[in-house]
């Protein structure tokens, strides 16, 4: 039995199938594989901004001790899907992709709870190759999920007679590397799409809340200044009540104003003087006439004999 070899440089080979090693998947090359649990690789992805890939396989494949397109016979069928699938994963450049793009994760579906892997294998068709945004760190949507073979041109060696059955053709029509490019990038384009939604939606939250927080401070300005001017006119209230007299009340008696003793001694002179009245006749009468600042002449007649100090007491009265 022979095999047509299409080498990764472009040249193509028949060799012997003697000539051929089988080929474990541990040993292929992959992305770099989170060790953990889905659960802590999709709150990665979410914390890192990535993509989520997930590979779902059945894992007997992995348990051969052979797998891919050739295999020894004595161990049954070749597990093909995952064989190309791993062979896809396996290619530099989507290791790459995935390396600079996304959190890779490859678990089996008893580590997956139902609804999660409805989610990442919603045909039920083993292996699933799922690309998810996180959109928290537990929470996804999944932007594509490829099950089951993938049917592109793929440049990669094939064994006439392998699956029991000669294939006319050299090339198998099956591409995964292609489809799994194209899906990761279609996931990029999607991830920078819910990026600028995110961005748009988050400037849109900063814009509410500086509205929200101007208009609380210019809320709060003027209830303060409001309480200002409330607190300075309760302040001026009790400086007027001290400055205006209080009203008399009815019936009570009015205060008597202490008298100063000077004008206290005047007005007991005025009031001698005006008791004695005028003397229709007197001996050596003598008049003397003062005038007082409002304007007003007082005139008094007294008698030659009359004191001087009488005198006196008299224009003490009239001040």
């Amino acid at each position: 039995m022979t095999a047509v070899c299409h080498y990764g440089e472009g040249t193509t080979g028949i060799v012997n199938v003697n000539e051929l090693e089988p080929i474990s998947a541990h040993e292929l090359p992959c992305p770099d594989r989170f060790p953990g649990s889905f659960e802590a690789a999709r709150a990665e992805a979410f914390l890192k901004s990535k993509l989520l890939v997930v590979a779902i396989v059945s894992g007997r494949a992995d348990a051969s001790a052979g797998f891919g397109l050739f295999r020894p016979r004595a161990r049954g069928k070749p597990v093909r899907e995952e064989a190309m699938q791993y062979m896809a994963l396996a290619s530099q450049e989507v290791r790459v992709m995935l390396g600079e793009n996304a959190v890779f994760w490859r678990g089996k579906p008893t580590e997956l709870k139902d609804t999660q892997f409805r989610q990442l294998a919603p045909v039920d068709m083993l292996p699933s190759l799922a690309i998810s945004v996180p959109l928290a760190a537990d929470a996804m949507t999944v932007i594509l999920a490829i099950p089951g073979a993938i049917s592109r041109p793929l440049r990669m060696f094939t064994v006439e007679g392998t699956f029991n059955r000669q294939l006319e053709q050299a090339e198998i029509r099956s591409q995964p590397l292609a489809e799994t490019l194209d899906s990761i990038l279609e996931g990029l384009e999607a991830m920078e799409v819910h990026r600028q939604v995110m961005l748009a939606r988050q400037n849109d939250e900063d814009v509410q809340l500086r509205q929200a927080q101007d208009q609380e401070y210019a809320e709060g300005l003027a209830r303060d200044q409001a309480a200002a001017a409330n607190a300075a006119a309760a302040a001026a209230v009790p400086q007027q009540e001290a400055v205006r007299p209080a009203p008399v009340q009815q019936g009570s008696e009015p205060v008597r104003q202490v008298a100063d003793p000077a004008d206290e001694a005047r007005r007991a002179l005025a009031e001698e003087f005006l008791r004695e009245g005028p003397s229709p006749t007197k001996a050596d009468p003598v008049r003397l006439v003062l005038k007082l600042p409002t304007g007003e002449r007082v005139e008094r007649t007294f008698e030659s004999q009359d004191p001087l100090a009488r005198v006196r007491r008299w224009a003490t009265c009239l001040d």
